[in-house]
């Protein structure tokens, strides 16, 4: 009784250890590392794939992990065995680790895959394809003197790193600006400006100039060349003829009489007014606006006279 026991109790522990190492039906295989480039840069997208079998068949999903924390791509449900693939760009240079899984229809997953290597850096832009931008063009050329009213010309010259074509514009200083053409790289162009300057006075400006190539990339403005213009001389005009004098017509010796007038001045100058008498004097105001009245006193002296009778009166000059 005793040895079929143990017997039993052999049979059974053999058969426990038989079913622990036979692998279950429903177990699945973890996906081959994953199959794509191993190198490559920034923004662009590159293609992966993987597969993984199973002695049992069905359908099941692969699920990618591109090593830079952001969401897993996961494709739709397909047979064991067939190849699948997914795509994916990184952003930042680095070294990433891309690896897969595989889930079961009815939910089973597996460990993720070994991991694949990919070494991502920053664009390079191919020479040639870069547009930089103008060198400074130089202190614009030309007269440092002038008058107003008067047209002067100035020219500057920059180079393209790319050898294009540039425009220049010149800021003139005084709020106003003046494009040319396109010319070669390195050859210079010439502007030409009249400025306005009020009579009597005398102003200084500051001519810069900044160069554009064809494509649109503009360089710094130079240093500015100082143009100092004069304007018109002031023209003194005279004012015109004063007014008849505004007085009596008669009188009487020894008093005094006052007679006034005015004149306008064309600069809107002041003006003083001189009076003559008609008795070989004259008197003179003083400084008063254009165009007011000024008055003077006239205080005539006696002459004597016979009168046909021979008496002796006295009569204003």
């Amino acid at each position: 009784m005793k040895k079929k026991l143990t017997m039993c109790l052999t049979f059974i522990v053999l058969l426990f250890i038989i079913f622990s190492c036979s692998p279950a039906s429903s177990a699945i295989s973890t996906p081959s590392i994953p199959l794509g480039p191993t190198t490559g840069t920034v923004e662009t997208s590159y293609s992966y794939s993987t597969k993984a079998a199973a002695p049992y068949g069905g359908w099941a999903k692969y699920t990618f992990d591109w090593g830079d924390n952001t969401p897993q791509s996961t494709t739709d449900l397909v047979k064991y065995g067939t190849t699948v693939s997914a795509s994916h760009s990184w952003s930042k240079a680095g070294t990433y680790q891309v690896k897969a899984m595989i889930t079961s229809k009815s939910g089973e997953t597996s460990i993720f895959s070994e991991a694949l290597l990919v070494t991502i850096t920053d664009q390079v832009i191919e020479e040639g394809n870069a547009n930089n931008p103008p060198a400074t063009p130089s202190v614009p050329s030309g007269l440092a003197t002038g008058s107003s009213g008067i047209s002067y010309g100035y020219s500057t010259k920059a180079t393209d790193p790319d050898g294009d074509r540039v425009k220049y514009t010149f800021d003139w200083g005084d709020g106003t600006t003046s494009d040319t053409s396109l010319v070669s790289s390195g050859a210079s162009a010439s502007s030409s400006h009249t400025w306005t300057v009020a009579s009597g006075t005398t102003k200084t400006f500051s001519v810069r100039a900044k160069a554009t190539d064809e494509g649109g990339k503009e360089s710094s403005w130079s240093s500015g060349l100082s143009v100092t213009i004069t304007g018109p001389a002031l023209v003194n005009n005279p004012p015109a003829t004063p007014s008849v004098p505004s007085g009596i017509t008669s009188g009487t010796s020894g008093l005094s009489y006052s007679y006034s007038t005015k004149a306008t001045d064309p600069d809107g100058d002041r003006v003083k007014y001189t009076f003559d008498w008609g008795d070989g004097t004259t008197s003179d105001t003083s400084l008063v606006s254009s165009g007011a009245y000024s008055a003077c006193e006239l205080r005539p002296q006696m002459r004597a006279a016979k009168s046909p009778a021979g008496l002796v009166g006295y009569r204003l000059p």
